[in-house]
């Protein structure tokens, strides 16, 4: 069942989603391997300024394997599971997200970059593994993370392009992945 942080969706607005499909579960048991907590949320996205009349909701602008696209409608951005819709940090306008998130349609998937996080989950911390990925391709929570720091909101990660959907939601909420652990637990 859909939840939601803000009573009415509006332009701009951040969207985490938790899944019950395979892909969803691969990518959160990939945060719990790699933090051993904070794997609730597994996409990510922006609300659009364009309406699904059929489902009488937003669109989502997120990166898919088929690239950056809003053809997906938020009532139907988590099947079998919820979303949460998450406010931008304060003093952030969100139609200066919602133009960065526009300006990105039509851009490739990161293929690479989810094979560069594939690898540094796997891999011991000190071992030297390179990031890898293609110019202009976007895996969802980097698109959600770039649109939300274009407009200043900083966060000093190593690569924001291997940042994955619990990672930022913990951040955006000024929490650590085991504060999130334990609010998920008690959900």
């Amino acid at each position: 069942m859909p939840t939601s942080t803000t009573s009415r969706p509006s332009p701009g607005t951040l969207v985490f989603t938790h899944s019950s499909g395979i892909i969803g579960k691969a990518i959160r048991l990939g945060e719990r391997l790699r933090w051993r907590s904070g794997d609730f949320y597994n996409h990510a996205g922006v609300l659009s300024d364009r309406w699904c009349s059929v489902h009488n909701s937003p669109f989502v602008i997120q990166a898919l394997g088929s690239g950056v696209t809003d053809a997906g409608c938020l009532a139907t951005i988590a099947p079998g599971g919820s979303y949460e819709l998450v406010a931008p940090p304060a003093g952030i306008n969100p139609s200066t997200i919602l133009e960065f998130a526009k300006h990105q349609l039509g851009q490739e998937y990161g293929w690479l970059s989810v094979v560069s996080v594939i690898f540094r989950i796997l891999l011991p911390r000190w071992f030297p593994w390179p990031t890898i990925r293609s110019r202009s391709t976007w895996i969802c929570s980097a698109l959600v993370g770039e649109s939300v720091r274009f407009f200043f909101f900083y966060k000093d990660w190593s690569d924001i392009y291997t940042v994955v959907p619990s990672e930022l939601y913990a951040a955006l909420k000024d929490m650590s992945l085991r504060q999130l652990q334990e609010i998920v637990k008690a959900r």
